[in-house]
């Protein structure tokens, strides 16, 4: 996945690894999130697909149909870093996993 001038891939935590692995064997969740990338790439996300993920004041959650994607905003005007993209339904796993870390 090649980074972009939006945004630069950041998947340190064995959790981000193994549900971006999980999201890469369904067909058609990576067709969304290849085509959710290219939207951010283009400026194309709408507002309503990105909020403030669960009480994290360092990240952002970009909603997609089936997979979700977690963003920390870049530094000093840098991209922003993508740091877990996952299933819609792995999101509670997710949150609590990353509770330590990004709080």
């Amino acid at each position: 996945m090649p980074d972009s001038s939006e945004f630069i891939y950041n998947l340190e935590t064995k959790t981000a690894k193994k549900a971006l692995k999980k999201v890469w064997k369904n067909p058609e969740a990576k067709k969304e999130v290849l085509a959710g990338l290219d939207r951010m790439n283009k400026g194309e996300l709408l507002p309503r697909n990105q909020k403030n993920f669960k009480g994290f004041k360092k990240l952002k959650e970009i909603k997609l149909t089936d997979t979700r994607m977690l963003v920390q905003p870049g530094k000093n005007g840098g991209p922003d870093q993508i740091v877990a993209i996952f299933m819609r339904r792995d999101l509670d796993n997710i949150a609590s996993i990353f509770k330590g870390k990004y709080k």
